[in-house]
């Protein structure tokens, strides 16, 4: 399956200095759709104005790779030293049991725009580590190179998790094709330009998740770079997954008081009704509410159904009544009335009224004479034209 994620549609916080888009949920951002994937947990695009910085902060227990895409940056961490990374930097921070760290854009004219992606590690409480590789365009250029890997491949930086991370520059002809593998999945992230992904345009921005599909191919490319996730797609049930809401279903053996403020509206309605007519309802509406959920029971499903029915039985039952009730306004009984027999005339009565009709009318069709015989009786007489 692929499924893709538009620029747009992620959160954005701007605070003048530093502008973040987040692919998943951060800091004030939350939506339950995109919380993570797999171990992937974190990708920040973030551009620093010229002159602005971080102040400092600590991360713990995450594999935070951070790639330099435009301008430059300045990282100081607890770790004892400073590091200033440029264009096709990439750095790599075991936070582990916590690293506090820093960012400063030393220009004073360009914008600094960074990838922030934090991976889930496999174990926790390791200890802190940082690690720093230079991947110029010249490897990257047409071809997938490996980033980061949990055994160090082809010259990568080490991370602690089953996961392989890959960058692309792809422009005109330019193509690639990856295997994604048996049990595994892939994410990926469109750092500039656009690129199609099978029969999909991504831009800037863009992602794409990719589940239960063998291979993939990244053609058309218009200056394009691309970072490639490969990751256990055993986790996903496991770690992503959309948060449920828990329903409450007790069966006290009387409803809680409800206090004085608690009297107004429909949280006062819902305590106060019989245990039938109580229905259960999330925790989220019992907090909004103000309901003690003591006073919740739950109503079996095929309740409605019941009380339907005896609706439709009562509307049945009063209209019975009112027709016997106009019948006996008549002088009958309702269950005596029959229809009456539909009297039939005999041949020489017929041919005498059809004679009869038919001088009356001063026309010489049989047919005509039937018809008018045949029509339905009227209660006011027709006058002729």
């Amino acid at each position: 399956m692929l499924e893709v994620r538009r620029s747009r549609d992620r959160g954005y916080t701007d605070n003048g200095w530093l502008k973040t888009f987040h692919s998943f949920a951060f800091a004030d951002y939350f939506d339950p759709e995109h919380v993570e994937f797999g171990p992937l947990r974190v990708i920040n695009e973030d551009r620093v104005k010229p002159g602005k910085a971080f102040g400092p902060h600590t991360a713990q227990e995450m594999e935070i790779l951070t790639f330099v895409v435009q301008g430059e940056i300045e990282r100081s961490h607890s770790l004892g030293r400073k590091t200033l990374l440029r264009a096709g930097d990439v750095q790599r921070i075991s936070a582990g049991t916590g690293v506090e760290h820093s960012e400063t854009n030393l220009s004073a004219t360009q914008e600094a725009y960074l990838l922030q992606i934090w991976l889930r590690p496999a174990k926790p409480g390791l200890a802190p580590s940082i690690e720093t590789r230079h991947f110029g365009g010249e490897d990257k250029s047409g071809r997938l190179r490996l980033i980061a890997s949990a055994a160090a491949d082809a010259g990568s930086l080490r991370i602690q998790q089953d996961a392989r991370v890959y960058a692309t520059t792809l422009d005109k002809a330019q193509s690639v094709r990856f295997e994604v593998g048996r049990s595994r999945c892939a994410y990926i992230h469109i750092a500039r330009g656009s690129v199609e992904v099978g029969e999909t345009r991504l831009n800037a921005g863009d992602a794409m998740k990719i589940t239960h599909v063998p291979r993939i191919s990244l053609q058309n490319g218009s200056d394009a770079e691309v970072i490639l996730l490969n990751l256990p797609a055993a986790k996903l049930n496991a770690v992503f997954h959309r948060p449920r809401v828990r329903y409450v279903r007790p069966t006290p053996p009387a409803p809680a008081p409800v206090p004085a403020e608690q009297t107004a509206g429909p949280a006062a309605a819902l305590a106060t009704a019989p245990p039938t007519a109580q229905a259960s309802v999330p925790v989220a509406r019992v907090a909004a509410m103000k309901v003690p959920a003591s006073a919740l029971v739950h109503v079996p499903a095929n309740a409605a159904e019941r009380v339907h029915g005896a609706k439709s039985k009562n509307r049945l039952t009063r209209a019975k009544s009112a027709t016997a009730a106009r019948l006996r306004a008549h002088g009958k009984s309702g269950s005596k009335v029959r229809a009456k027999p539909q009297k039939t005339l005999k041949s020489g009565t017929r041919a005498k009224l059809q004679a009869k009709l038919k001088s009356k009318l001063k026309v010489g069709s049989d047919s005509k004479v039937r018809s008018k015989l045949k029509a339905p009786r009227r209660s006011a007489a027709r006058k002729r034209p």
